[in-house]
Parts: C-alpha cells; sequence; structure tokens
C-alpha cells in the first residue's frame, strides 16, 4: 500500500474513532476535477483535508492542488485544510490553514516546525469540531 493511502485511511478512522463522519476519496488526484483526499462533516460543518506524510522536515504542494482545494472548497460552503504528518518525530497530524502555507518559487511548503507552530494536532483539531474542546476560531 502506498504511504499517502496508508496515511488517508489512518486518518479515516481516527475521524470516525471520535464520532465524526469521514469519507476517502479514492483516486481524488486523478478524475481531472477537482477533489480532496478526506471529506468529513459533524453537525452541518464540513471540511475538506488533503493528506500529506513525509519522512523528512518538509512537504511540497503543487500550486494547482491549493487551487483545487480552494475551488471545491468554495463551490460545497466546506473549510479545506492539509492535514500533514512527519514520520520522524512525535507523528501526530497537524492540521495546517491553507493561508499559513509558505510560499515557494514553485508552490508551496509545510516545515515540521511551521506545522508544530501554526498547525493543530489531530487530537485538538478533532475535538473543537466535535465540540469537546471549547470552540476556538479555526479560520
Amino acid at each position: 500500500m502506498r504511504r499517502g493511502v496508508k496515511a488517508e485511511r489512518d486518518l479515516l478512522d481516527l475521524f470516525w474513532s471520535n464520532g465524526i463522519a469521514a469519507l476517502r476519496v479514492a483516486g481524488s488526484g486523478s478524475t481531472g476535477h477537482p477533489a480532496s483526499d478526506l471529506v468529513v462533516g459533524i453537525g452541518g460543518r464540513f471540511f475538506l483535508i488533503e493528506v500529506k506524510t513525509t519522512s523528512g522536515e518538509k512537504v511540497y504542494i503543487d500550486p494547482e492542488e491549493v487551487k483545487e482545494l480552494e475551488k471545491l472548497s468554495s463551490l460545497m460552503g466546506a473549510e479545506a485544510w492539509i492535514a500533514v504528518k512527519f514520520k520522524k518525530g512525535d507523528r501526530n497530524f497537524y492540521f495546517v490553514k491553507l493561508s499559513d502555507l509558505e510560499g515557494t518559487r514553485r508552490g508551496y511548503r509545510i516545515s515540521s516546525d511551521l506545522a508544530r507552530k501554526k498547525g493543530i494536532r489531530h487530537d485538538v483539531f478533532m475535538g473543537i469540531i466535535s465540540g469537546r474542546i471549547a470552540r476556538l476560531d479555526l479560520h
């Protein structure tokens, strides 16, 4: 199984184990239409999640991927997030807003430092969207 598919399935299971409905979009990058890796919903709120994993300290994201995620989230009225997991270190997923991505000459990047400083660890993210943790502004 590809590393990215395993990360998508692991995150899908984390959502469901926290009482949050989630669907994995198989082949999300190959349809020719905007798509995200996961579609998540709870209490009338929807989230589009692009999942990234790396054994390094940085993950790079194609600008077209971000553009399509923004377009799809706008059409659906959903919030768009990047979930990134660094294989080294604490191995948590961190949720990063698109507005917090670091720009590069060729696209975007999320470093492990940025994820830990500006991102939201998966257990906290799920607690917030499920209402178990006091509401914070996720925008």
